[in-house]
């Protein structure tokens, strides 16, 4: 008998625990057939400049859904927690997330106003139903930085599961956002004429001196952009300590006491090194109008010798 006693209290224990009340709810969608909605969201492609600026919207897409009505049981509270794709991070661009593509990113709204990733409550109540109404759920692709060339993968976006977080309820998926087919990102692009020299004549250091300079020189930029874009240019040098004047670019020859001034279309203005001025909108090929000059100077004397001067030109795609 005192072998048995053992036993029959490890019985009574096991049954009690069997016995106690557990807190449990299961969730389920009452609408659309007890199936959850689809959002299923198609671009082909998307065109964006490779430094266009971050917040920039590069494709929209509204997709309707229908009501939802769910329930998680009689006074039990309810919620549909909002999700995206795993790995996608928070950007500096309000309410975006990033992608596998370097400088894009995309946002889901839905119902509503309301972005995510969020949480919907509904506080229970007798009938244990809780609904969202027709809404439309937005996808937008938005620039978050200096973008690259590739391919996004079809795959999913979003999810919102349903769940009562007061309970031990298992989630239960009540709408899922899809992208249905790859999408191509293409950046604008423009090809440039990679080296122009500048033959500024051969003159007296006399001749410098009378005329304030040589003559001014013409000289061409060639762009060629298949993809329409906003284009501007900078050009950048380094300019002598004592130049005081507009476009003034070092020379790094043997002549001592002059300059290079790069000057405008007119042949009349100095173009400011470090400061982008805009092109405009180029498709195509374009040429640009520019000139230089050696120019004396002020304050120095002037000595012969050779001219050499270097400028850089950075073109900002958008």
């Amino acid at each position: 008998m005192k072998l048995l006693r053992p036993l029959l209290g490890l019985a009574l224990a096991v049954a009690g625990f069997a016995s106690a009340p557990s807190a449990w709810a299961a969730c389920s969608i009452v609408s659309n057939g007890g199936q959850p909605l689809r959002a299923e969201v198609r671009v082909d492609s998307i065109t964006a400049a490779t430094a266009g600026v971050a917040g920039t919207v590069l494709a929209t897409r509204d997709i309707p859904l229908s009501q939802i009505e769910y329930t998680c049981g009689a006074n039990v509270n309810a919620e549909l927690r909002t999700t995206l794709a795993t790995g996608s991070a928070a950007t500096a661009v309000d309410n975006v997330y990033s992608t596998s593509i370097p400088g894009l990113g995309y946002r889901l709204r839905w119902p509503s106003s309301t972005w995510w990733p969020n949480a919907l409550r509904c506080s229970g109540t007798q009938s244990g139903n809780c609904s969202v109404p027709a809404s439309t759920l937005r996808v937008e692709f938005v620039q978050t930085g200096r973008i690259s060339a590739g391919t996004l993968p079809a795959g999913t976006l979003g999810v919102a599961t349903l769940l009562a977080p007061s309970t031990s309820s298992s989630p239960l998926t009540a709408l899922t956002v899809s992208l249905m087919n790859p999408i191509t990102i293409a950046v604008n692009t423009c090809s440039v004429t990679s080296d122009v020299r500048v033959d500024l004549g051969n003159y007296t250091v006399a001749e410098i001196e009378a005329r304030g300079g040589s003559n001014v020189v013409p000289f061409q930029l060639a762009f060629n952009c298949p993809n329409p874009a906003s284009v501007g240019i900078t050009f950048n040098g380094t300019a002598p300590f004592a130049g005081g004047v507009n476009g003034l670019i070092q020379n790094d020859g043997t002549a001592g006491g002059v300059a290079v001034r790069l000057l405008d279309d007119s042949g009349l203005l100095g173009v400011r090194l470090g400061r982008e001025v805009a092109l405009g909108q180029i498709s195509g090929a374009r040429t640009f109008d520019y000139n230089a000059r050696m120019y004396p100077i002020r304050g120095e004397t002037l000595s012969p010798g050779s001219v050499d001067a270097f400028v850089v030109f950075t073109l900002n795609i958008r």
